[in-house]
């Protein structure tokens, strides 16, 4: 839902799940702290500048009081050890942009959110402002514009996720505009880039990604295809073919990177650094206790794209891997979907329906432009897309279906999990109230 609060389509509130009510429901403690190591011989996590709330784990009743009372962070230096007998790292990913000179303290990435968030509603000012004063200019100027643009914003990163921010921060700074009553010809236009280091979308079908293309064009977002960022300059990005992209917000979004500190760990990874797991979701060759999902997990077995719908859907199977481990029963092994649905929506109220984790093209055209990189052809995507984007009415018919479903998903952990306020209640007696059973809890 991240390009949809983008848009100004959702709220804060609308896309985030409150954790600590969902941890005091559940009869779990909840530490909000990073974790900085992990010490898997004696079996502790590391974490520092930590709070926690919660409530306790073994009667299961929620203190509110705990919950809501802020705690004394702990010193810089300090290190907090939190035991544990069985461990699930599910700490997700974060853009990598290590390997490029300036990206880290120059641009913005995605991830964290919280941190996204406030930056980007910081540009969002910073263009209010921007276009006040330009609006006030022009007043005394005869009604006319100065040559620049108000704004330039460059999205890095050609997967869906740079696709969706790119087409939401255009719609989002034109509704801005619109909204504060401003004059295109009198303020000036914005210009949003998106650069990519290989082509488009590489690993969609052909038609998706020739009707992105065509759609991200018709909203005036200017794609560079085939050409890396090599170094981040204050107010440009040099691209390694010797093209500048100027800007003045650099928002980042490109392949996953693994937290840094998992390499220290001793745990087995990939080439990349992302922890290895079996079809049982416990670490490859590594201490049968430690297990790993999410996108900071990859399997040799099964490799899939780096996708929430993989993510979750890894949840029910690893928390019954994890309770048979507790109670010495056989774990079962979980091979996730070839395929899933990705709805990449395009600024306004407007999705293209794609696949993801079908074979992508050869690793040369994952790099190039045009054909090359293309996924497989999916004719009932085609088929959704209505005739491959001949059909216009598709678009916001599979927004509609998209909010439905990521409305009902954030229902399903606020409202529906909190139902005959189960908070208060132990925790078997608010699975109850939520429609489960014991047995599915425990699991």
């Amino acid at each position: 839902m991240l390009p949809g609060w983008a848009s100004g389509f959702y709220g804060y509130r609308d896309c985030h799940i409150d954790l600590a009510s969902m941890a005091a429901y559940a009869g779990a403690r909840l530490i909000t702290a990073e974790a900085t190591g992990l010490d898997v011989q004696s079996r502790h996590i590391l974490i520092g500048n930590s709070a926690s709330s919660g409530c306790d784990t073994a009667s299961g009743e929620a203190s509110t009081q705990q919950r809501q009372e802020q705690q004394q962070p702990f010193e810089e230096s300090s290190q907090e050890r939190v035991p544990y007998d069985v461990l699930s790292i599910d700490i997700g990913i974060t853009p990598g942009s290590s390997g490029v000179p300036g990206a880290a303290t120059l641009a913005t990435p995605v991830k964290p959110i919280d941190s996204f968030v406030q930056r980007y509603e910081a540009l969002l000012e910073r263009f209010r402002q921007a276009a006040a004063a330009a609006a006030a200019a022009a007043e005394s100027a005869a009604g006319k514009a100065d040559a620049g643009p108000l704004l330039r914003v460059a999205v890095v990163g050609g997967g869906a996720g740079g696709v969706e921010l790119a087409a939401a921060v255009r719609y989002r700074l034109d509704a801005e505009r619109r909204k504060g009553g401003w004059r295109q010809e009198a303020v000036g236009d914005v210009e949003v880039s998106l650069v990519c280091r290989g082509g488009l979308l590489a690993g969609h079908p052909p038609h998706v990604r020739r009707l992105v293309r065509r759609l991200l064009a018709e909203r005036r977002v200017a794609v560079l295809e085939g050409d890396a960022v090599a170094r981040v300059e204050p107010t440009e990005l040099m691209l390694a073919g010797g093209a500048r992209v100027p800007y003045d917000e650099c928002l980042w979004c490109t392949a996953a990177a693994p937290a840094a500190w998992l390499r220290d760990t001793g745990l087995p990874t990939d080439r990349d650094g992302f922890i290895s797991i079996t079809e049982t979701m416990q670490c490859e060759g590594g201490p049968a206790e430690v297990f790993a999902a999410g996108d900071v997990a990859s399997s040799a077995r099964h490799p899939r794209p780096k996708a929430g719908v993989y993510a979750v859907r890894q949840g029910p199977p690893l928390a019954a891997n994890v309770m048979a481990l507790l109670q010495g029963r056989p774990l079962q092994p979980f091979v996730p979907q070839r395929t899933a649905l990705a709805l990449i929506s395009m600024g306004d109220r407007f999705c293209v329906a794609s696949r993801t984790g079908g074979q992508a093209g050869t690793a040369a055209g994952s790099h190039g432009k045009g054909a090359e990189g293309d996924g497989p052809e999916w004719p009932l995507g085609w088929l959704l897309n209505g005739g491959g984007g001949r059909a216009a009415w598709s678009g916001p018919l599979l927004w509609a279906w998209k909010d439905r479903i990521d409305r009902a998903f954030m229902r399903k952990y606020g409202e529906d999990l909190m139902a005959g306020n189960a908070e208060l209640q132990g925790p078997s007696e608010g699975l109850r109230a939520a429609g489960g059973s014991d047995r599915t809890h425990a699991d």
